[in-house]
């Protein structure tokens, strides 16, 4: 088996995903970013992402509009979306979508994967 097609966790794309202080989030700056940056460099130019959690748990909690109020009058945004695209582009997957009369099911599945296996895709966590 190839390293692409084993499901081993140190084989997997590494996203970092930097922690920090509204603050510093909102300043885009960080005493400790510079240095963070450069040794995720010299490992083979992973993806970063800086966030704030803090942040992030509080939009989610606002409502849509408040969100997206909060966000301008800051000069804000959430990275939440960044970090899902991210993390899907990182381990190629894709949705697969079904719906029938009663449901709409939404399915996590492999990149180039054909439609009839998409319930094989619970296997990849």
């Amino acid at each position: 088996a190839t390293s692409t097609s084993c499901s081993c966790l140190t084989a997997k794309p590494v996203i970092y995903l930097l922690n920090m202080s509204e603050k510093d989030f909102r300043r885009k700056k960080n005493k400790h970013l510079r240095a963070i940056m450069e040794w995720v460099k010299a490992r083979g130019a992973d993806q970063v992402i800086p966030f704030c959690a803090s942040l992030e748990q509080n939009l989610m909690a606002m409502e849509p509009e408040a969100a997206a109020a909060y966000c301008a009058e800051n000069e804000v945004q959430s990275m939440m979306s960044r970090i899902i695209t991210t993390g899907y582009h990182e381990l190629h997957l894709i949705h697969f979508m079904t719906a029938g009369s009663d449901e709409v099911r939404c399915w996590t599945i492999r990149d180039g994967c054909k439609a009839p296996e998409p319930p094989a895709a619970s296997t990849l966590t």
